[in-house]
């Protein structure tokens, strides 16, 4: 008699499991079908959205590339002549620090308005460098302008900018891009992965 009820309690205990496992399969059926709708409606627009995207960061891969080799051969062709202005530059630039620079440093820990008379004496210096190339021909305290196009000016993708772009490129494959392309997937996997563990009772 023991041994019959146990029976009916197992049989029972087995249609349960049955009718749980048929509801589970019928919603992993569903997930599937969601996911490959949700593949089948923005697979499309990720492509798209990623071929955007991956176009404007090939454009601007070769413009960094492009504008800093013309800059490399630029000073490459220049290199001679532009070492002595550099090397003119940096032997101007310590003597100042040396004199004038420190001047004001020493002036500026007795209390004197020291970045006011910096500046009051450069204002000066490009009065006067002004003058000298107005009236000589030639600069005394600036760099002259084709020089400054010779030696220091180049047009270029700056570094800062291709970095900027490389992480607007990485935020756009990880959102939106991949979720686009492998939402409805993801979607589909869970189905499969319920309708398994349904069967597997």
């Amino acid at each position: 008699m023991g041994g019959g009820l146990e029976d009916i309690g197992k049989f029972f205990n087995t249609i349960g499991k049955i009718f749980t496992a048929v509801i589970e399969v019928g919603r992993g059926v569903q997930e599937i079908f969601e996911g490959v709708l949700i593949e089948a409606t923005t697979v499309p627009v990720g492509l798209v959205v990623g071929g955007l995207s991956a176009s404007e960061f090939i454009q601007y891969v070769l413009a960094f590339a492009l504008t800093n080799f013309y800059c490399a051969m630029k000073l490459g062709k220049n290199i001679f002549y532009c070492m002595g202005i550099y090397i003119g530059h940096s032997i101007l630039t310590i003597l100042y620090s040396l004199s004038f620079g420190s001047l004001f440093w020493l002036l500026g820990k007795f209390g004197a308005d020291a970045k006011g008379l910096e500046q009051g004496m450069l204002g000066f210096a490009d009065i006067i460098d002004r003058w000298c190339i107005d009236n000589i021909g030639i600069h005394i305290f600036h760099v002259s302008k084709e020089n400054r196009q010779l030696c220091y000016n180049c047009k270029r993708l700056k570094p800062t900018i291709f970095i900027d772009k490389i992480t607007e490129f990485g935020n756009d494959l990880n959102d939106p891009i991949l979720d686009l392309l492998f939402g409805g997937i993801n979607t589909m996997i869970g189905g499969f992965s319920r309708i398994a563990n349904a069967l597997s009772f």
